[in-house]
């Protein structure tokens, strides 16, 4: 990493060729890596989430919150 205070080396982890690997095949084929169903679920599950953290931790409906957001369609199957 270049900054304005020196180089810093990066050392393990940061592996980015598995994702840079799956956006080009998307970016080929068009084809999400990911499902529409498990994109929206798992906005679902962070807006849960956070509203269960705003209100005390208390319990969060998912599939109702997937619903009231014109989610219903995924549940149907």
């Amino acid at each position: 990493t270049f900054g304005t205070k020196g180089i810093a080396e990066q050392n393990g982890g940061g592996n980015y060729v598995p994702l840079v690997r799956e956006i080009m095949n998307f970016f080929k084929t068009g084809t999400p890596p990911v499902s529409a169903r498990e994109t929206v679920e798992l906005f679902a599950f962070m807006e849960g989430a956070d509203i269960s953290k705003s209100k005390g931790g208390c319990e969060v409906n998912i599939p109702q919150l997937i619903k009231s957001n014109g989610g219903g369609w995924l549940l149907e199957d």
